[in-house]
């Protein structure tokens, strides 16, 4: 009799541990598929540092290989060469950059270069232009949870295109490079013609005491 209920007990002891455990992974993929916005922090602030950012009509051969080299670079510090390669015609490149990216900011960012210039069609059109980087459908190819990460990003550019196009074009236009100029240019025809949310505001700087 003792014997079973030790039995009992520890039975009662593992149903417990695993209703808490299906909990948790309950609650985190419930985390996971809320508003993805806070999942993408850093946008908001490395879009706005790029103001600073100088764009050259034309990179030597020397120029070209180190902005290739620091594009490669984790998290948004890499966002200044990309930019700059994206204006001198680095397209292929800069889409290779995207399936290699481990940051969810940058990902969002190289989408954000071309969606701006060629908006995708809607999420639900039967087809999808080829003058369109595909990138929705490339995220397929990933295996989850990656697969979701990427799509939420293509989903969080689609929701701030009109934004994210006029803040690009803001820094384009900067430029003494006609690329840049000309990018500019259709950005800011995009942001006018495309409807989006407004790009979440960045939390204030605290002060320190």
């Amino acid at each position: 009799m003792a014997a079973l209920s030790e039995k009992l007990v520890l039975y009662m002891s593992l149903a417990k541990t695993l209703l808490i455990l299906q909990l948790c992974l309950l609650l985190q993929a419930v985390c996971a598929g809320q508003n993805i916005d806070t999942n993408l922090d850093e946008f908001v602030s490395a879009l706005t540092a790029l103001k600073n950012e100088a764009i050259k009509e034309n990179l030597s051969d020397f120029e070209l290989l180190v902005e290739k080299k620091s594009a490669t670079a984790s998290r948004t510090e890499s966002w200044g060469p990309i930019l700059r390669l994206w204006a001198t015609g680095q397209r292929d490149f800069i889409e290779l950059l995207w399936w290699h990216k481990d940051d969810r900011e940058t990902r969002a960012f190289i989408v954000a270069l071309y969606w701006c210039s060629h908006p995708p069609p809607s999420e639900n059109a039967p087809g999808w232009p080829a003058s369109v980087a595909d990138f929705s459908g490339h995220a397929g190819r990933f295996a989850s949870p990656e697969k979701e990460l990427r799509v939420d990003e293509t989903r969080f550019v689609r929701k701030h295109l009109s934004a994210i196009a006029k803040e690009l074009a803001d820094v384009l236009e900067k430029s003494k490079s006609s690329n840049a100029t000309q990018l500019a240019k259709r950005y800011r025809d995009v942001a006018k013609k495309s409807e989006g949310e407004p790009l979440p505001k960045l939390a204030p700087a605290t002060n320190p005491k």
